[in-house]
């Protein structure tokens, strides 16, 4: 009885470990596989018409001289290493209403970040401000934005959330008007 109770407490201190140990390779190489924890995957499930609804982002940079230009997500986040619509919808999506105003209440205290998280659209940090107000988000982004358009200055970016349906049979794709959120993420 001793040495299956033994068993039993070790695995509950290996597994918490595995599982950190995962998540330390998964930022330092690639995502192991097999592995403790498996990754999400992302998607729409078509419904019986075979048509799949997904709510997805057109980016648009302005620009100090009056012009603009459009951009994709994927050149945007080019060197996130995962599901790059997940951190689309985190940034410039989730708690936010049509006109792109935070919604989400701010968590105080210490504990409340550690059990809950930061709410949708929000700083993690003790702040709790929208992530688009943050001054070393809008930074990094104004840093990569400079670097995708060079001698080009950028002055805001906005984000217009479109639903957007797929037909498989057909291969119509059909976005729906007008935008469901709009962000614009003013860079001075």
């Amino acid at each position: 009885m001793g040495e299956a109770r033994w068993r039993i407490r070790a695995a509950f201190v290996a597994l918490p470990l595995l599982v950190l140990l995962q998540h330390v390779v998964t930022e330092s190489a690639e995502e192991p596989y097999p592995a403790v924890q498996l990754p999400a995957f992302g998607g729409s499930v078509p419904d019986a018409d075979g048509k799949a609804q997904l709510t997805l982002p057109h980016l648009t940079v302005a620009f100090r001289d009056g012009g603009t230009a459009s951009l994709a997500q994927d050149v945007l986040l080019a060197d996130v290493r995962t599901l790059r619509l997940a951190v689309m919808k985190r940034l410039f999506y989730q708690g936010r209403d049509a006109t792109g105003h935070v919604t989400s209440a701010p968590l105080s205290g210490e504990w409340q970040r550690i059990l809950r998280g930061a709410p949708a659209g929000r700083t993690y940090d003790g702040a709790s401000r929208p992530v688009t107000d943050d001054p070393g988000f809008r930074s990094w982004l104004r840093s990569r934005l400079l670097q995708l358009y060079p001698g080009r200055v950028p002055t805001s970016l906005t984000v217009r959330w479109v639903r957007t349906t797929y037909s498989l049979p057909d291969g119509v794709r059909v976005e729906q008007q007008p935008p469901v959120v709009v962000v614009e993420v003013p860079l001075g």
